[in-house]
């Protein structure tokens, strides 16, 4: 038997103007801090209703895309890689399985960006990553500074890249774990002392092969690391 087919939905005139405005932003290539045009002006060239613009402005302001300022108007938000992670981890189970998941895919991403920002580190980069794991070693770090400054580390490395829309991509995606392992970590793994200076250490082989310019020296080190994470160094008991 044939299934009923469900009546379409036609699309909200708010859903409509939301669209309209945020190819306006693009098309015109908006630079963060323009001002749009006033309320009244967007609501003539659209042909929709105050209330609607308002509607839709409060949308944008509520992705990152403009900041309204009460008396000012409305303005093209800085680039804000945090609340859009923030966007995409809401709603999800912090779980073992799903922890073990992400791991999968933050290596496979670690991989990803120490292969292409290889060849376009200079000593000024390296000396920034070598402070990061000298704040690890630090003796009251602990599990949350930890994931913080691993981060920081690959924030770091993500400010090598000279194409701003791989680099936002790959905030977007940093952004996402801390937030992401912040919640899984806190709940489900246990630090040992031990096992830090571990940690600390494979950081730094991963520094001596990129300075050595060592692809597969590099990928060895962060594969030990995701294995060690996942058998030893993280406590679900």
């Amino acid at each position: 038997m044939v299934n009923k087919l469900q009546p379409l939905k036609q699309e909200s005139l708010t859903k409509r103007t939301i669209t309209a405005l945020r190819e306006y932003i693009i098309s015109e290539s908006l630079a963060e801090g323009f001002k749009l045009p006033p309320e009244r002006i967007l609501a003539e060239q659209l042909g929709v209703s105050r209330n609607i613009i308002r509607e839709s402005l409060k949308s944008l302001e509520a992705n990152g895309i403009i900041k309204k300022y009460h008396g000012k108007g409305a303005f093209i938000a800085a680039f804000n890689s945090e609340l859009i992670a923030s966007n995409i981890i809401f709603g999800l189970k912090p779980s073992k399985e799903n922890f073990m998941e992400f791991l999968d895919f933050h290596e496979t991403f670690e991989k990803f960006m120490i292969s292409i920002i290889m060849s376009k580190l200079n000593q000024s980069h390296i000396a920034r990553l070598e402070s990061i794991i000298s704040e690890m070693e630090a003796p009251r770090v602990d599990l949350p500074a930890i994931i913080r400054l691993e981060y920081k580390f690959f924030n770091e490395i993500i400010g090598v890249l000279k194409n701003k829309a791989l680099r936002r991509i790959g905030l977007i995606i940093i952004d996402f774990f801390l937030q992401l392992n912040l919640e899984m970590f806190t709940k489900f793994a246990h630090l040992d002392p031990g096992k830090k200076k571990d940690l600390i250490i494979q950081y730094n082989e991963i520094i001596t092969s990129l300075k050595m310019g060592d692809p597969d020296g590099a990928m060895e080190v962060i594969t030990a690391r995701y294995d060690y994470a996942r058998n030893t160094f993280y406590d679900f008991d």
